[in-house]
């Protein structure tokens, strides 16, 4: 179908109705039966024309509307697949990051453990007590 402007579905309409009463107030005292069958096909033709644009401005709301429609399940399976690899992504993300912060903190335990036995053994070297001398046996004296 063939899009038509505003100025041909209202404007020209409209125009040739002023000018046709113009025209129809001029002569009106010349033959007025042939003036009141004009205003009748003019009457007519404007009503044509109201019809014509209500059928006109329908048809221009349902393609919009379907064309909203077909525009908005594009972008929603558009949108769909965005979100779907975003949260592919985030899960392989996150899987990464899971790994690593765990091997990290094996490996913190593993060297905080090392630190803590050598500073216990350290310790314990530095405060136990020295091993007690041998001190040769002591021989019993006879009562005298």
């Amino acid at each position: 179908m063939k899009k038509q402007s505003f100025y041909n579905i209202i404007l020209i309409p409209i125009t040739v109705a002023f000018l046709a009463g113009s025209v129809i107030s001029v002569g009106a005292d010349e033959e007025p039966g042939k003036w009141d069958k004009a205003g009748k096909e003019i009457k007519e033709a404007s009503d044509a024309v109201v019809e014509a644009t209500k059928d006109t401005s329908k048809q221009a709301w349902d393609t919009t509307k379907e064309e909203s429609q077909e525009l908005y399940e594009k972008t929603r399976e558009g949108t769909k697949e965005a979100w779907d690899k975003t949260k592919e992504t985030s899960e392989e993300t996150w899987e990464k990051v899971k790994e690593g912060s765990g091997e990290a903190w094996d490996k913190t335990k593993e060297t905080s453990q090392e630190v803590y036995e050598k500073t216990r053994d350290t310790i314990h070297e530095a405060t136990a007590p020295e091993p007690a001398k041998e001190t040769p046996p002591v021989e019993a004296k006879p009562a005298e």
